[in-house]
Order: C-alpha cells, then sequence, then structure tokens
C-alpha cells in the first residue's frame, strides 16, 4: 500500500466518523415492535447524515468527520508510514524491540516486501 495521499487512502475507521449512538445488535430482544422502531430510529440517524457503521455484532451511528478532522488523520497516517518506511529501510538486523518488528513486518507485508532480516 503506497504512502496515503488523499481521504480515501485512510482506513474506513479514520474516515467514519464520531460515535454518536451505538446499539448493541447481538444481545437487543426479538420483539418486533423494538425491531421495528429501530429500524425507524437508524433510517432517521441516516437521513440526518450520519454514517451507519455495522459490525461486530453492533450498529453505530457516526458523525462525519470534517475536513480539519480528515487532514489531521491523513496527516498523521503519512507520518505512520514515513516513520515505518525510515525504520524498515535502516535495518539489517531483527530488532529487539517488540514495536519496531511490528511494525517493520506490517509495513513489509502491506508494501509486498521482504522482511530485511
Amino acid at each position: 500500500m503506497p504512502r496515503p495521499e488523499t481521504y480515501r487512502d485512510l482506513s474506513d475507521y479514520d474516515r467514519q466518523g464520531t460515535p454518536f449512538v451505538e446499539i448493541v445488535t447481538s444481545i437487543t430482544p426479538a420483539d418486533g415492535s423494538l425491531l421495528s422502531s429501530l429500524g425507524t430510529f437508524i433510517t432517521a440517524l441516516n437521513k440526518a447524515g450520519l454514517t451507519i457503521v455495522n459490525s461486530y455484532g453492533r450498529i453505530t451511528a457516526c458523525i462525519p468527520p470534517t475536513t480539519d478532522e480528515l487532514d489531521t488523520a491523513l496527516l498523521n497516517a503519512q507520518e505512520n508510514w514515513d516513520r515505518a518506511k525510515e525504520l524498515y529501510d535502516s535495518t539489517t538486523s531483527k530488532p529487539e524491540d517488540n514495536y519496531q518488528v511490528h511494525t517493520i513486518t506490517n509495513y513489509a507485508k502491506k508494501e509486498g516486501l521482504p522482511l530485511p532480516w
């Protein structure tokens, strides 16, 4: 994965925004009127412009990120990519630091590169 350059290069998590409300569907009672009401509520949140994320037994309605928040997320992603590339390029033997090993390994996998050790 090349260096992030646009908002589209950000992870889904970085683009989803700030959680506003979360419904734990894995424990929601299977009552018809309750499920109908939840459906109406989720539709209203979506119409209001919130992003609806459905994963891991949860439905989360998120307030879309502002341009400033996206700019910050993009800058952070670029800095992380630059730091990982620099670490990868400067490594000739396996580091003792687990964080560095993890960073280098993830960078190599995403870039399709061999491990440098």
